[in-house]
This record gives structure tokens, C-alpha cells and sequence, in this order.
């Protein structure tokens, strides 16, 4: 390119090469850039959706232990004896025990 302009000077302008090679470029670069934000965009989705069910799993095994420690308290069972029902330490499962006894005691 640069051998062109040299040779060529007075015909071309280096500024109208600059734009020409700016313009080549662009709409080669342009694409590869998409497609690399394409990608990246589809990764992130993919690693978001991930992420998402894990965290619902995780959320849902949660409410599924609250509820069965809100019916045992219902029953009038004490935290050992839920912890040792549900093969937990008593330390594991305090967090939901405490939620769950304030609601039942609320109603």
C-alpha cells in the first residue's frame, strides 16, 4: 500500500489512502468485532442461565427444608430433634428453624 502512494503521490492524496485504508478497515475488523460480541454475548447468556438454575436449585431444596421444619414444628418438635429427623446438624439447619418458628409464632 505504502508503495502505491509513493509511487503515486501527486495523483493521490495521502489523506483519501488514509480514508480508503480506514474504510478497509472498518469492514473488516467490524465483523470479526460483531462476531466476537455475538460470542461473548452467547457465552454470558449461557453461563447466566447456569448460574440461574444452580441458584434456583439451591433456593428451592431451601424452601422445601423450611416447609418440612415448619410442619415438625407444628408438631410441637424441638430443633434437636428436627435437626436429627432431617440428618442435619442443629447448627445447619438454626437459619430456617429460627424463620420458621417466627412465623409460627406470628399465627
Amino acid at each position: 500500500m505504502e508503495i502505491i502512494v509513493r509511487a503515486n503521490e501527486e495523483r493521490f492524496k495521502v489523506t483519501n489512502m488514509c480514508d480508503a485504508l480506514d474504510e478497509i478497515l472498518e469492514y473488516h475488523f467490524k465483523g470479526k468485532l460483531e462476531a466476537g460480541w455475538q460470542q461473548g454475548l452467547e457465552k454470558g447468556l449461557q453461563e447466566g442461565r447456569q448460574k440461574g438454575l444452580l441458584e434456583g436449585r439451591q433456593e428451592g431444596r431451601q424452601e422445601g427444608r423450611l416447609e418440612l421444619i415448619s410442619k415438625k414444628l407444628a408438631k410441637g418438635k424441638q430443633l434437636a430433634q428436627i435437626a436429627e429427623e432431617l440428618e442435619m446438624t442443629e447448627e445447619e439447619i438454626l437459619p430456617l428453624y429460627n424463620k420458621a418458628k417466627a412465623v409460627f409464632e406470628k399465627e
